[in-house]
């Protein structure tokens, strides 16, 4: 016994006779039909060829041309990227740097004493400092009861050969010693 299957209706409309003489005339793109060991799909340039257009043999020079401009606009792009971040890093370096050279000279005679020489040292997150006091002989219009030294701190982030550093300076006044 035989499975008989219910026949789909189609429903037939009237066609006018451009769409009929369209459909037997279309050729068929894909898949591309095998003849012998090669496949073959209609190609662009034989379209155009059989057209007479004449610029057929533009698309690839119309590529490089486009392809040319992206990549000058990219690597503008990526160097301009490049160039901010690296002045975001000096930025915030220069940030954290003039607050911790702001925190020596104000420590001054605290952390270090206020006396002609050398004093260097680091902080705790391995930035290190160093001040260079050096004598600017006494204050004006003072009865030479008062000296002045000049304070100069420099704060490197301890990174060796080619660390970053900043340098700040003031001038302090301290009492004279001695008679």
């Amino acid at each position: 016994m035989s499975r008989l299957r219910p026949r789909s209706r189609r429903i037939r409309t009237e066609s006018s006779e451009y769409e009929k003489r369209d459909r037997r005339h279309r050729v068929r793109a894909w898949p591309p039909r095998k003849t012998g060991s090669h496949f073959f799909a209609p190609c662009s340039s034989h379209a155009n060829e059989a057209t007479g257009d004449s610029q057929a043999g533009y698309a690839l020079l119309e590529f490089l041309v486009a392809f040319t401009i992206l990549v000058v606009v990219l690597a503008s792009l990526l160097a301009a990227l490049s160039v901010s971040v690296r002045s975001d890093h000096q930025a915030i370096f220069l940030t954290r740097a003039t607050i911790l050279a702001k925190s020596k000279l104000a420590a001054a005679g605290q952390d270090f004493p206020l006396r002609p020489g050398t004093s260097a040292g680091s902080f705790g997150n391995g930035w290190e400092w160093r001040a260079v006091l050096r004598s600017n002989g006494g204050a004006p219009g003072e009865s030479q009861r008062v000296d002045s030294l000049w304070v100069e701190v420099t704060v490197s982030d301890g990174r060796g050969n080619g660390s970053q550093s900043m340098t700040l300076q003031s001038i302090e006044i301290v009492p004279r010693r001695g008679p």
